[in-house]
């Protein structure tokens, strides 16, 4: 990867706009990350990044590509979820594996599932037998 993308241009100036607002500001760091809305862990890793690299440290080179749901099995898991809505994550999980040759976790499907609107309440389900492991 050695192009630098727009995004990650962007978020670099942001960064060097963030430690330059730090450093004219009197608080502390975790005052400060209150403030701009920032988590502290991530303020320590992009100014430790900073420290060691310049600017050249804020330009974020982690490669890969977040996992994205394809349409059809949205689709599938909707119609999974609808027909039967005892069945959790994991059971639709393993018809996604079986049907599409795909693993999708678990937290996946939970985003899929409260993005349509059809995200269970917390607990077990009544009426819903529980699963014998062994």
């Amino acid at each position: 990867m050695n192009e630098i993308t727009n995004k990650q241009l962007e978020k670099a100036i942001f960064m060097v706009k963030v430690f330059e607002r730090y450093e004219k500001a009197t608080l502390s760091v975790r005052e400060f990350c209150r403030k701009e809305g920032i988590h502290t862990s991530k303020f320590y890793y992009w100014k430790e990044r900073f420290h060691q690299q310049g600017k050249k440290g804020l330009v974020d080179r982690r490669e890969g590509r977040p996992y994205k749901v394809k349409e059809t099995v949205k689709q599938y898991i909707q119609r999974v979820k609808i027909r039967d809505p005892l069945k959790s994550a994991s059971d639709i999980s393993e018809l996604i594996e079986n049907r599409f040759n795909k693993k999708v976790s678990d937290r996946h499907i939970q985003r899929v599932l409260k993005e349509l609107g059809l995200n269970d309440p917390i607990g077990r389900k009544p009426g819903k037998p529980i699963k014998k492991t062994r």
